[in-house]
């Protein structure tokens, strides 16, 4: 048996999704967590949630969603996906849960934003590829299929320095250094009483999957991307529902939040001094230029499931030094 959740925040694909969802699993229950005031449609038998009228992001929503799941199996997913008939999609991901430390994620395949189809399965898609080589032009190449990701500690790039950063893999499933992808099983009781709910005091939406796979594998659990198939709605940056320029109001807090997840993470995370001084100077150049510092530090004032969570983590017996060496991490 395993729950459902899936967050939202004005999704126009929410109810496709959780219809097909529906259709292709044996899920017990489904859950949609609003983050914040939204406009949605409802399905019979779904249960909806709205635990907070102001966005908060998607961390704190997932984290809500696995508290309030009635079982220790939870699949967690972005509203903007796609399954296939009989694949059995649902049970391959959860069959790894016998070991409750380890989280898993689908292969993620691209979905057409036309027909909501697979776009190896869609006639639009073919349809607009035979007319582009119709006229003598190279057809673009077939999207490919997403296996977790890679993660860079520090990364350097024209506009910024990225912490944690993460890469698409392209290889083939397995253990990855980092789940990622839209479609998620875990443990609740391990997410809830192992990792400490590290989602739980996060904002905005990015840095989830850094967070939680870190987290899992200083504590000791793995991070698997399983062969079972769904499909994922990639969208390019600013054309999201939780995004937009940041020339306003939302977007300007949606930034903020980003930036509170990469202090919160290389908080509580142990390491070197060595290690977090370097973080720290490459982190503190970009807010200092962002303009963000009275936000943030504002934020950074609400420490409660932090501590808990630091003291754990340096109890652990690990350090992200350990994670660097791992997985052969760029720290310089």
């Amino acid at each position: 048996m395993y729950s459902i959740v899936i967050t939202n925040r004005n999704e126009p694909h929410l109810n496709d999704t959780i219809m097909r969802a529906i259709e292709t699993s044996d899920c017990a229950e489904v859950i949609v967590v609003n983050d914040g005031a939204c406009k949605f449609g409802r399905v019979a038998g779904v249960r909806y949630e709205t635990p907070w009228k102001t966005a908060k992001g998607l961390q704190p929503a997932r984290d809500y969603g696995i508290e309030i799941a009635a079982h220790d199996h939870v699949i967690l997913m972005d509203a903007h996906m796609q399954f296939r008939d009989g694949s059995g999609w649902a049970d391959q991901m959860t069959a790894h849960l016998v070991d409750p430390t380890t989280l898993v994620c689908a292969t993620c395949l691209s979905v057409c934003p036309s027909s909501y189809r697979f776009v190896e399965e869609c006639d639009h898609c073919r349809i607009m590829r035979e007319r582009i080589e119709a006229h003598g032009a190279k057809a673009p190449a077939m999207p490919k299929a997403r296996y977790g990701a890679r993660l860079q500690l520090l990364e350097s790039s024209k506009d910024e320095h990225k912490i944690f950063a993460s890469h698409w893999v392209y290889d083939a499933p397995g253990e990855k250094q980092s789940i990622l992808g839209g479609c998620y099983a875990l443990s609740r009781d391990w997410y809830m009483q192992g990792l400490r709910r590290p989602w739980r005091n996060m904002r905005a939406w990015g840095m989830s999957e850094q967070t939680l796979s870190v987290i899992n594998w200083l504590f000791g659990g793995r991070s698997v991307c399983d062969s079972a198939e769904v499909g994922h709605l990639f969208r390019r940056s600013g054309k999201v529902p939780y995004e937009c320029g940041t020339d306003t109001r939302q977007g300007l807090e949606y930034n903020y939040g980003i930036w509170l997840n990469r202090y919160r993470l290389l908080d509580v995370l142990p390491m070197s001094p060595e290690l977090r001084e370097r973080m720290h100077y490459q982190l503190n150049r970009n807010h200092v230029r962002s303009g963000m510092r009275r936000r943030v530090d504002a934020w950074m004032t609400d420490r409660s499931c932090d501590e808990e969570l630091k003291r754990a983590l340096a109890d652990c017996g690990k350090t992200l030094d350990d994670y660097a060496e791992a997985w052969d991490c760029d720290t310089e």
